[in-house]
């Protein structure tokens, strides 16, 4: 409380100061931990609107975008924050923080099942802002694989554009290894769905050895390469099982619980219905 009051006297005391600008920065995260994303969302609207030439100004526009479309799943939120991020390219269309704008607003475009309108972001995104000079330039493309993966529900063509995407990062060696796991597990299912079961364990089971069964290389993934190699590992058990190979199965199964990947509730079902015995469950510290 004490803390909060003597920041409170900042705007009053120095209005025009740069410890000022951030003070709006402070009050919407300590809003925004309390759950009041009306309030956070207004403080950074007002350092945006009272301080358009400050450093902060772009961020502040972009985290209140962040506010708006976490004030709920209504439209009428998502709608909000895409113009806030329109406002923000505009205004500063040479600053950084656009390419993560533009995603953002890609990504809400899909939550609005506007598909058509987020290939076309994602498309200007990965000729304006390519790898390797724009780093998270990949992101835009795995992005824009995975809209023309959903929009093949309505033109089949579509999903050979997506695998394409998916194929390109999953063998670019300089791609971020959590990246082009997503990648690989992505390309496996078209692969499955397209074409044949063989030609997605093709892909799915060096990715394993490479990536499960190489400790050196399996310690480089983060958290979203385990999420996906999980996903990767039981998906190419469930299919060992619909393809009659038990031993197989149970063989992936004991992978998962051996190497602790994020599974384990899936890798004990899995052992039980194939006739293997789970192990037991780790012991309470």
């Amino acid at each position: 409380a004490a803390a909060q009051a003597s920041l409170a006297q900042l705007p009053t005391d120095y209005p025009i100061s740069s410890a000022t600008v951030f003070w709006y920065i402070i009050e919407a995260e300590a809003a925004a931990a309390e759950g009041k994303v009306v309030d956070a969302q207004r403080f950074v609207i007002d350092l945006a609107d009272r301080f358009p030439d400050s450093e902060y100004a772009p961020y502040a526009l972009y985290s209140a975008a962040s506010y708006a479309e976490r004030r709920g799943s209504d439209g009428q939120y998502y709608e909000r924050a895409n113009r806030i991020l329109e406002r923000l390219v505009s205004k500063y269309p040479d600053h950084p923080i656009v390419f993560y704008a533009r995603l953002k607003q890609g990504n809400l475009l899909r939550l609005m099942n506007e598909y058509g309108r987020a290939s076309t972001l994602y498309h200007a995104l990965v000729n304006s802002y390519p790898f390797p000079r724009f780093a998270d330039g990949l992101s835009a493309q795995i992005a824009l694989a995975d809209t023309e993966k959903s929009l093949s529900a309505s033109d089949p063509a579509r999903a050979s554009n997506a695998a394409a995407i998916y194929e390109l990062l999953y063998d670019m060696q300089a791609a971020p290894v959590d990246l082009r796991v997503e990648a690989g597990h992505k390309l496996g299912l078209y692969r499955e769905d397209s074409e044949t079961p063989k030609r997605a364990y093709d892909i799915w089971w060096p990715m394993i050895e490479a990536w499960v069964l190489d400790d050196a290389k399996a310690a480089k993934l983060g958290a979203n390469g385990r999420y996906w190699m999980a996903r990767t590992m039981v998906k190419l058990a469930e299919l060992q099982e619909r393809q009659n190979k038990p031993q197989e199965a149970r063989r992936l199964y004991e992978l998962i619980l051996e190497k602790n990947i994020p599974a384990t509730a899936h890798a004990r079902e899995g052992l039980a219905r194939t006739g293997g015995r789970p192990r037991p469950e780790p012991a309470s510290p």
